[in-house]
Formats: C-alpha cells, sequence, structure tokens
C-alpha cells in the first residue's frame, strides 16, 4: 500500500463504531502498516453522534487526527452531513441507504448495511458490514488480516455472528 488513508467511521452511539476502528487500525499493524486510532462520543455514550478516526500508512504517523478524510463511513444521517463537506478531494464515502437520505455521485455510495447486519442476526454488527464494504472496495488493508482481528475479539457465536456481518459486507461491494 502506497497511499495513506484518512478515515473517519461514524455514526450514532451504540453502533460498535469505536470497535470497528479498533479492529481496522489492529488490521493494518498486523499487515505491517502504521495506524493511528482515536474516537469521540457525543452527549450520550448510545444515541448521541459518535466517530472513530483512523489514519493507515506505509509510513510513521506524525499527525493522528482526520481533518480531511478521504473516506467516511456514514452511518447516521448526522455523519453523513457532518462529514461531507470535510471530505478530501477524491475521497469516498459510504453510507447506510436505510439510515441516511444522502445523494448517490462518483465519490458517494449508498450500501444496505442495517438490512445486511439483521440478516446476519446482528443488527449491532452495522459497523462491521460497512467496514468489510470498505476494506473490499479499497484494499486498505489485506481482507486475512481484518478476519484475524475480528477473532482476537470475538469468540464463539458472537464470533460467528460478526464474521457473517464482514462476510456479507464484503459481498456488498461487488454488487
Amino acid at each position: 500500500m502506497s497511499k495513506t488513508w484518512n478515515v473517519i467511521i461514524a455514526g450514532s452511539g451504540g453502533q460498535g463504531l469505536g470497535l470497528a476502528g479498533r479492529i481496522l487500525a489492529e488490521a493494518a499493524l498486523a499487515a505491517g502498516l502504521h495506524a493511528a486510532q482515536n474516537q469521540s462520543y457525543g452527549a450520550r455514550a448510545r444515541g448521541g453522534y459518535s466517530q472513530s478516526s483512523v489514519v493507515i500508512s506505509p509510513d510513521e504517523i506524525v499527525y493522528p487526527f482526520v481533518d480531511e478524510p478521504n473516506l467516511v463511513i456514514a452511518l447516521s444521517q448526522k455523519a453523513y452531513d457532518i462529514n461531507l463537506p470535510l471530505m478530501a478531494r477524491g475521497g469516498l464515502m459510504i453510507y447506510d441507504c436505510e439510515l441516511v437520505q444522502g445523494r448517490e455521485a462518483e465519490l458517494s455510495r449508498c450500501f444496505p448495511f442495517s438490512e445486511t447486519s439483521r440478516r446476519a442476526c446482528n443488527s449491532l454488527g452495522i459497523s462491521i458490514a460497512a467496514l468489510g464494504t470498505a476494506v473490499r472496495l479499497t484494499n486498505m488493508v489485506p481482507e486475512e488480516m481484518l478476519n484475524k482481528v475480528l477473532g482476537s475479539h470475538f469468540r464463539g457465536d458472537t464470533l460467528t455472528v460478526n464474521a457473517r456481518c464482514l462476510s456479507l459486507g464484503f459481498q456488498l461491494a461487488e454488487k
């Protein structure tokens, strides 16, 4: 990978945004890249605006914050509205068709993340499904590293349903 990725995963508290950011950063580290991750929460931990930011680079990271994202995963209307104007030129915005009224454009694509995570019997897996789609679209980290790191965060049935969300997210990128 020769590109630095400035990623924002944003939505409502309780959607697993912080964990998704951690998983992405850990997958980058496992692949031999540099990564920095941070997160912020709104006034309420559940339901308020929250985001996780991840910087992935083949080079040492000097500034670990995302001011101008080249990838945004928006899982709420507020996340879409806040981050669209911040996008870097040529950036990519992916968002949930059910939760966001956005507009499809060359660099803005809608995916059924909510429906997909419910189909996998894990409505809380929305951020994992979205992460799978983002990684398949961008190749920012190897998919096998994402699967490996997922296994370090979950066990048993919880791993099974989250792995299914990730796999379905990969498949969404193919459509």
